[in-house]
């Protein structure tokens, strides 16, 4: 069993740091990738073995460094049988997208029967990656009929790209359009597949635009208002684009987002009866945003990951940070805590496979 030292360094190996420092030195600038993970503030040894950390001690660790000892955990799992098992998991995605799209497009579908036929297929992708070894956990706090009594606004967390973002309408059971980014709407054949389930497309430019800025946030409000308004749901990524180190909301540019697009959606909600949902979600990847020439060991895999979710109510719909970035009487502390407590328990898991 490796200790604290050997995951920081085989971390650091493979995101291209020159060394690992001495408890007390200071860090080397890093190239890229999150930074090493070494626990000054634990109350174990660098040299302690993973399998002996506690809970309490996994409490005190940072949503970063739990990502890298899941990342350190799933390259012990690593063996060809996975990588075969991972790549079935990847054509299952293709595939089911490929099946969603086309049953879109046949017929002439109401935009409800739509959401639901991809639902069906988020539903067969899942079912394809627990085959695959993938282990799935999902907690929910509203009851079946609480989730239909009214449209919901589900504010989705964005810890990695690919298949990960295509489950959401699976784990909830709640069909619901998407509002994604205006770059994907010009990928041949994606593109098809979102303007038939009605994805709300952002336009980056605009919003890096100070002068169009504003009108931009409330053209997206309206169209999110007006899909609830008809009883529809809506999925919207709350921090507006994926976490490179796992950490939600991070920069100032993403509260930012969030604060302003929930702000203009309220203020123009205002005659609209809907739910305000959260739903965090650890992705099946352990390092969210590997760099590209890496993506073969992070994002190709399912076999023994651990894919967690979520959902809950947004109390704190307009309150979204304080001074203790786990504070939760806050939105992004309470899914900062939501997201730390699921990591725990997927670290947990592992230690116990690996000690068997």
């Amino acid at each position: 069993m490796s200790s604290f030292r050997q995951v920081a360094e085989s971390v650091a190996e493979s995101l291209f740091y020159p060394n690992i420092p001495e408890l007390g030195e200071k860090a080397p600038e890093r190239k890229k990738g999150p930074k090493p993970f070494i626990p000054h503030h634990l109350g174990v040894k660098l040299d302690d073995p993973l399998d002996e950390i506690s809970e309490d001690d996994l409490k005190k660790l940072s949503i970063e460094e739990c990502y890298q000892i899941l990342e350190y955990f799933q390259a012990q799992k690593g063996s060809i049988a996975s990588i075969v098992e991972s790549i079935r998991g990847q054509i299952s995605l293709a595939r089911n997208m490929v099946h969603a799209i086309e049953g879109m497009k046949k017929g002439n579908k109401a935009l409800d029967e739509k959401l639901h036929h991809v639902m069906k297929c988020e539903k067969a992708f899942l079912n394809d990656l627990q085959k695959a070894g993938l282990h799935i956990q999902y907690h929910s706090d509203l009851e079946p009929e609480e989730i239909d009594e009214k449209p919901a606004l589900i504010l989705t967390t964005h810890q990695g790209g690919g298949g990960e973002n295509y489950i959401h309408q699976a784990l909830t059971g709640i069909p619901g359009r998407l509002v994604v980014k205006g770059s994907l709407m010009e990928i041949p054949y994606i593109k098809d597949g979102l303007q038939e389930r009605g994805a709300i497309p952002v336009s980056r430019d605009a919003l890096k635009d100070p002068k169009k800025r504003t009108q931009e946030i409330k053209r997206i409000a309206e169209q999110v208002v007006e899909e609830m308004g008809r009883g529809g749901n809506v999925y919207i990524f709350i921090e507006g684009t994926r976490s490179r180190d796992g950490a939600i909301a991070a920069t100032n540019g993403r509260q930012k987002w969030a604060k302003e697009i929930l702000a203009e959606i309220e203020e123009q909600a205002s005659k609209v009866n809907f739910q305000k949902l959260l739903l965090v979600v650890n992705t099946m990847t352990a390092m969210p945003d590997a760099p590209e020439e890496k993506l073969f060991k992070t994002r190709f895999r399912a076999q023994g990951t651990t894919l967690s979710a979520c959902l809950m109510r947004a109390n704190h719909f307009t309150d979204l940070e304080s001074e203790n970035p786990y504070d939760q009487t806050t939105l992004f502390g309470t899914a900062r805590g939501a997201l730390k407590d699921m990591l725990i328990d997927a670290i947990l898991l592992y230690q116990e496979h690996l000690k068997q």
